[in-house]
């Protein structure tokens, strides 16, 4: 999610909302041939080869909103609005599709992949291949132990994280995207973090609720406070 941007009219804003890595059947970033590098990430992505297929591998929607009280995004991309439920608000809405390029090949203004619009008739089979590989990845990531959750964990937000520094220092083709893997196989060849130091840190969070981290203490709170101050998407029962 990024935004708000400034429209022609005053009292109307434009956000964004990104949603990648959908499977279609063909693995991302030539990922699909035969290379060292597929061989050393399979063991993290393989669950996200689900039998449900997406028509698309990402889509992007953007939508105007009108008299909005608040609107603003945290570092994260996380969006806190007031209306909270501001569907009501959206005067425009249109989709589109952005080229697939692996984050290393973008280059900073016009090297960032083709955009190009999609048809609303895309929704339909994005909704079945959502609730399908939802279903899917459930099953599968359930019956992980706590450590693979863990580190998959970290291979999907830590990387999303890292590509930005990388890039900026210049050492995206040098640098191991899959040196998580490593601490699970307890093969790791560094000493700053261990098999030992991070289910440390798990021990640290006994004290807390169930073991989970404070915020996640959000997700458990009664309905009747969840209708008062929202998680911005809801959990269906």
């Amino acid at each position: 999610e990024h935004g708000p941007y400034e429209t022609e009219s005053p009292d109307e804003v434009l956000i964004f909302k990104d949603f990648i890595g959908l499977y279609t059947g063909e693995l991302p970033y030539g990922l699909g041939e035969a290379n060292a590098e597929k061989d050393k990430l399979m063991p993290i992505i393989s669950h996200l080869l689900t039998r449900a297929k997406a028509p698309v591998d990402n889509f992007i929607v953007g939508m105007t909103l009108k008299n909005m009280q608040k609107l603003t995004f945290n570092d994260f991309g996380t969006l806190f609005a007031e209306p909270t439920d501001y569907t009501k608000n959206i005067t425009s809405i249109g989709l589109w599709k952005r080229e697939s390029m692996h984050p290393k090949d973008m280059r900073y203004p016009d090297h960032l992949g083709e955009i190009k619009k999609l048809s609303f008739d895309v929704l339909k089979p994005l909704e079945v291949y959502s609730q399908g590989a939802i279903n899917e990845i459930y099953v599968k990531v359930a019956s992980w132990e706590f450590l693979k959750k863990l580190i998959t964990g970290v291979m999907l937000y830590a990387n999303a994280v890292g590509a930005v520094s990388a890039l900026y220092a210049g050492i995206e083709n040098e640098f191991d995207w899959s040196w998580p893997l490593d601490v699970l196989r307890n093969e790791q060849h560094s000493d700053l973090v261990s098999t030992k130091d991070v289910k440390g840190y798990i021990e640290k969070l006994a004290k807390y609720p169930m073991g989970l981290h404070p915020f996640l203490s959000r997700v458990y709170r009664r309905k009747k406070i969840m209708k008062q101050d929202p998680m911005y998407y809801f959990l269906q029962d």
